[in-house]
């Protein structure tokens, strides 16, 4: 579904594509929903363990487990571009998702 809606993108595309428009990845979609279990059943009062339920101990606080694959194939990752003229800064759509800057 993420390939089909990148190539959507593309097809329409006149300008850089924005990233933030693709849905997450089957994996990232799949952690987010057992976070959201284990904090569902936090809230009626069952004691899981948060590290079995995508959550890790940073620091003493838990923090989510976003993603263990890159965030998107090698394969799209090589035909995207970010745009930038002079390298990449803070505003580059590249940076912004963690990728790495193509100028």
């Amino acid at each position: 579904m993420r390939y089909n809606c990148f190539n959507q993108l593309v097809g329409q595309a006149s300008s850089a594509i924005l990233l933030s428009k693709l849905p997450p990845t089957t994996e990232a979609a799949h952690q987010h929903c057992r976070r959201t279990f284990h904090q569902v059943q936090t809230w009626q009062g069952e004691c899981l363990n948060p590290s079995s339920w995508e959550w890790k101990l940073v620091n003493k606080s838990l923090t989510p487990i976003y993603a263990i694959k890159g965030p998107t194939p090698a394969k799209i990752v090589s035909i995207i571009t970010c745009g930038c003229n002079k390298g990449c800064g803070k505003k580059c759509k590249s940076v912004g998702a963690n990728l790495r800057c193509t100028t």
